[in-house]
């Protein structure tokens, strides 16, 4: 990754952050919440987080191999590849919020959605894991070569993100929401 891109990496990640804070705390920043991510964003991340496709999987006691030499039976379209990448935005904001039960409840709920849609093979769900966790990672600037400037960044978005307790309880009401939906469509 270019330093400009870097760059424009680190203000788009602080901005997506701060305006994801905002809309959760804040009727009037509805609007934000549908800014869409460009489609050379989405594509650029997916080959990035495809790249970090290992070539198999163990799950569950089985091994899954990822085609990395067959890409289209691994990747996703870009409209649901958007959709995963804008909902890492708020497991990336209960990671910087050192909030990892939150983190992690939101990626399994994202992750039975998915498999409930029963339209991915199991190698596209496992490129949907890393394509949500590459994102988290981009959004917190953990793809920096520097990790000194990483947590630097980090730690100046936790400290204007993650000091309201508010935030917090709307991030866990938000996932929660999202588990309760759920349950309602497994019945």
């Amino acid at each position: 990754m270019g330093k400009s891109m870097k760059k424009t990496g680190w203000a788009w990640a602080a901005g997506a952050l701060y305006l994801l804070a905002v809309s959760l705390t804040a009727p009037i920043a509805a609007k934000a919440k549908g800014t869409k991510f460009t489609d050379d964003y989405v594509k650029q991340t997916m080959a990035l987080a495809f790249q970090q496709m290992p070539d198999h999987i163990k799950k569950d006691g089985k091994i899954i191999k990822i085609e990395r030499d067959k890409p289209e039976k691994v990747l996703i379209p870009v409209e649901d590849a958007r959709r995963i990448m804008k909902a890492a935005g708020i497991s990336a904001l209960a990671q910087l919020c050192n909030r990892l039960d939150l983190q992690l409840a939101h990626r399994d709920a994202i992750l039975v959605e998915e498999r409930d849609k029963k339209k991915w093979s199991p190698q596209q769900l496992e490129y949907i894991n890393r394509l949500h966790m590459f994102q988290v990672m981009m959004t917190l600037g953990q793809d920096a070569k520097n990790e000194e400037e990483a947590k630097r960044k980090q730690d100046e978005m936790a400290k204007k993100l993650c000091g309201d307790k508010k935030i917090e309880k709307q991030l866990e009401a938000k996932i929660r929401a999202k588990w309760e939906q759920l349950k309602k469509k497994s019945k």
